[in-house]
Parts: C-alpha cells; structure tokens; sequence
C-alpha cells in the first residue's frame, strides 16, 4: 500500500485542537488522560485529511475559514498531485496551490484550503478534496 502523502500531526497538535472545541478541565483529563497539558495556539486547524469549518448562525457573509495543511510525500521521488474538489450549493472551497509537485521522497509542502459560504448556504454543508 503506497499513500502517496502523509499529514504528520504532534501530540500538541491534538491538545490544542480539543481545548479549542470547548471542553472543560474534567473532559480534557479524560480524553487526554492526564492531569497536566499545555494550549501553545488556536487549535481549530488539526494538521488532518479531513476538515470542519464552523460559523455562527449570526456572522456576517462571506464567511470564510482558511486551513492550512503540511503533507509529506510518501510516494515516488517524482510524484504531483493535484486538487480535485466537489462542493455543495452556497458553499466554494479552493485550494492553493492546487497542484503539489515533488522532487524527493519525504519532501514536505504546504497547501492552504480555504472555505466560503455565503448567504445562501444551507446550515449543513457538505465537500471533500480528493
């Protein structure tokens, strides 16, 4: 099996991006199974394959949410990818770049996915990037 591109994630990582949806101290101890941890940023953007762009029903429009993502190429020396997108009515996504090429075997690179939703957006929207 050959991924192709990895998205390497830290503990820390993780840590931010739980304490950054709400929980409370009681919560955090059991997801995280500690006692102690430390919140260095915003953590709504999880280094993850996957994405989820919140808005409050009362922001102003466009809303926008940018995500910005580190792959590491896992695949041949040689290898490009690029951004396939299917979107939902009220909502575009783009990606940029939308195209990655590498020269090397794990060479990293970043790429920043950025959501839009209008006005006319339903509540419950659904994309993915392949």
């Amino acid at each position: 099996m050959n991924p192709g591109l990895i998205y390497d994630i830290e503990w820390q990582g993780y840590v931010d991006f739980i304490y950054n949806l709400g929980y409370n101290v009681t919560e955090m101890r059991a997801i995280l199974r500690k006692s102690q941890w430390n919140c260095s940023q915003e953590g709504t953007d999880l280094n993850y394959p996957s994405f989820v762009a919140i808005f409050s029903k009362n922001a102003s429009h466009p809303r926008v949410k940018n995500f910005t993502k580190v792959v590491t190429n896992v695949g041949d020396d040689q290898s490009t990818y690029q951004a396939f997108l299917k979107t939902t009515h009220g909502m575009s996504v783009n990606v940029e770049p939308a195209t990655l090429t590498f020269t090397s075997k794990y060479q990293k690179q970043s790429f920043v996915v950025s959501v839009h939703m209008d006005g006319k957006a339903p509540l419950v929207a659904y994309s993915y990037l392949n």
